[in-house]
């Protein structure tokens, strides 16, 4: 035999190993992907996809990168050959779920295992006081919550979804099926305004009905009292009697008496010859 003969069949039989090598890490890629999925689905309700699949997470991680290490020839195989790009893209699905659940939060300064020790207690604590949990175990309840706050505040609301779930339920059985939920509100500043308001309410129609009742009064006083003449009315009557006494001999002079009041104006003319009359018999 030849030695191309032998050297073409070295090359057969190690491109043959070669694409059943980097089929095994496909498959074993496929697996791992297979695994997490199902894992997130089992622990979908209640949320504990990342403590309860982080290895699996891992696994997908690890296996994805097997198949892409340039030492084992295989990325011409499965990578960048169409458009899709299907091996890429399942990966980049199932990393995107884990992103989306911010699941790196919960291994960040033990916080998954410092919110678990607070909730066992909390939980431990509504166990043992089925009928009183809301008197017994009110101080647990708020500690746990003001972690979760704290939490909120210092990742801007990108908490684990575990963590989000979590509290999420434990405030809706602290509320709805315990309920605890008495919200505690400062009545004091709404109690001053209510008696401010109401003071202002008494003092306006107190105003209002004394200012009414004196005008009512002088009302009446101005009513009682004999009218008087104006300056205006004493000009009038004075011109009046000053063409009476021009008036022609056999006429009788008149004077103009008016008198008004807020009921009703009259106007009469009276003899002058009634009012020397009158005034002589005062006199007399």
């Amino acid at each position: 035999l030849r030695p191309s003969y032998f050297l073409l069949l070295a090359l057969s039989l190690l491109a043959y190993a070669k694409a059943n090598y980097c089929k095994k890490l496909l498959g074993e890629l496929g697996d791992a992907e297979s695994n997490f999925s199902y894992c997130v689905t089992m622990n979908s309700v209640p949320v504990a996809i990342c403590v309860g699949c982080k290895e699996q997470y891992e696994s997908v991680q690890q296996k994805f990168a097997n198949i892409r290490n340039p030492n084992n020839n295989c990325s011409s195989m499965y990578f960048d050959n169409d458009r899709v790009n299907l091996v890429t893209a399942t990966k980049d699905s199932l990393t995107n779920l884990w992103t989306k659940a911010y699941c790196d939060d919960c291994f960040k300064n033990n916080n998954i295992e410092e919110f678990t020790k607070m909730n066992a207690e909390f939980e431990g604590c509504v166990n043992q006081n089925p009928k009183f949990a809301c008197e017994k175990c009110v101080n647990q309840y708020k500690a746990l919550n003001n972690f979760y706050k704290q939490l909120d505040q210092h990742n801007n609301g990108n908490v684990c979804y575990d963590i989000q779930d979590s509290m999420n339920r434990t405030r809706n059985n602290w509320s709805k099926e315990h309920n605890c939920c008495r919200r505690e509100s400062n009545m004091t500043l709404f109690t001053a305004a209510l008696s401010i308001f109401s003071a202002i309410l008494v003092l306006f129609y107190s105003g209002t009905y004394i200012v009414t009742r004196r005008r009512e009064g002088n009302h009446g006083v101005l009513n009682d009292e004999e009218p008087l003449l104006s300056s205006s009315e004493a000009t009038t009557s004075a011109a009046a009697m000053t063409s009476n006494s021009v008036r022609a001999p056999n006429e009788t002079p008149t004077v103009l008496a008016r008198c008004e009041s807020p009921a009703a104006t009259w106007r009469h003319e009276i003899p002058v010859s009634e009012i020397r009359n009158t005034n002589a018999s005062v006199t007399s």
